[in-house]
C-alpha cells in the first residue's frame, strides 16, 4: 500500500513536495520537504482501526456458554440445596458459599457437592478448596476433570445495557434468562455489587452473569424478596480478588 501525507505534521501547512519514498515490506511511505517550514517527514501509517465488541443476542450466548455451567446440588443428611456453578478456566468450579452454608451446620461436615450438566446424568464429585463467607464465594475442585472452563471478565458493564443470567433456576435445569443492569456498582452491607433486573429465582445462585458481549461479569448471589426484579451479582473484582487468594493458599 502507498502512503502519503496532505499536510505538514510540524506546522500543518498543505504546501509539500514529495522528495523520495521509502519501501517498509509491501508498503510504499512517501517523504516530503515542507515549503512552509523546511521540515522533512514521511507519511505517517494510519492507526489500527480496532473494532467493537460485537452485541450478541441470547440465543448465542447460551449456545457459547451453556456448556460451562452446571448444576450444584449439596447432598445432607436430610436437605439437598439447588444451586449453579462456573466451569473456570483452571478447571474448577466457582460457586456461592451459601449452598453448602445453608444446610443446617450439624450436617455440613457430612454433605456432599455434586455437579452435573443438564444434558448427562452422570454427576461429579466436589471438594471444597477454598470459601469466603462474607463475600458469598466457594471455590470447588471436580474429582473428575472437566476441561478448562472460561474467565470472570475485568469489563464493568454500562447501568442500562442487557444482560443474561444462566443458571440451574428452582433445581429444574440449566436455563436463561435476560434483563439489564440496573445499577453497575450498589453497595449492600457495604460490598459492592451489580445490581440487575433479569428474573433470577432459587437455584440461579452462584451461576454467571453475562454481559450483552457474551462476557462472564459476575456470579449472581442474592434476590430482594420484596421486590421484583432487584437481584445481586457480586462482580469480578471482588471474584479476582478471591480466586487470586485462594490460588496462593493452594
Amino acid at each position: 500500500m502507498r502512503y502519503e501525507a496532505k499536510f505538514c505534521p510540524v506546522c500543518g501547512s498543505t504546501e509539500i513536495d514529495p522528495i523520495s519514498s521509502t519501501l517498509h515490506g509491501e508498503d510504499l511511505f512517501v517523504e516530503y520537504k515542507c515549503l512552509a517550514c523546511d521540515s522533512f517527514f514521511e507519511a505517517p501509517k494510519p492507526k489500527a482501526v480496532v473494532s467493537a465488541p460485537r452485541v450478541l443476542a441470547a440465543v448465542d450466548i447460551f449456545k457459547a456458554n451453556s456448556g460451562f455451567v452446571y448444576e450444584i446440588i449439596c447432598v445432607g443428611p436430610h436437605h439437598d440445596v439447588f444451586g449453579t456453578g462456573l466451569l473456570l478456566n483452571s478447571g474448577d468450579i466457582l460457586s456461592n458459599y451459601h449452598l453448602l452454608g445453608s444446610l443446617p451446620e450439624s450436617e455440613r461436615n457430612e454433605a456432599t457437592i455434586e455437579a452435573k450438566q443438564s444434558n448427562l446424568k452422570e454427576t461429579v464429585l466436589l471438594d471444597v478448596i477454598d470459601f469466603d463467607e462474607k463475600r458469598d464465594l466457594m471455590l470447588l475442585r471436580p474429582q473428575k476433570e472437566l476441561g478448562k472452563g472460561i474467565q470472570i471478565s475485568n469489563r464493568m458493564p454500562d447501568t442500562g445495557e442487557k444482560c443474561f443470567a444462566i443458571g440451574n433456576s428452582k433445581g429444574q435445569g440449566i436455563s436463561i434468562f435476560e434483563g439489564i443492569v440496573s445499577a453497575n456498582k450498589r453497595k449492600v452491607n457495604g460490598l459492592d455489587y451489580i445490581m440487575f433486573s433479569a428474573p433470577v429465582t432459587n437455584g440461579n445462585s452462584g451461576g454467571p452473569l453475562f454481559d450483552e458481549f457474551g462476557l462472564p461479569i459476575g456470579i449472581v448471589t442474592f434476590g430482594r424478596e420484596d421486590a421484583v426484579g432487584m437481584n445481586y451479582a457480586i462482580g469480578s473484582q471482588t471474584i479476582n480478588a478471591f480466586l487470586n487468594k485462594a490460588s496462593r493458599e493452594g
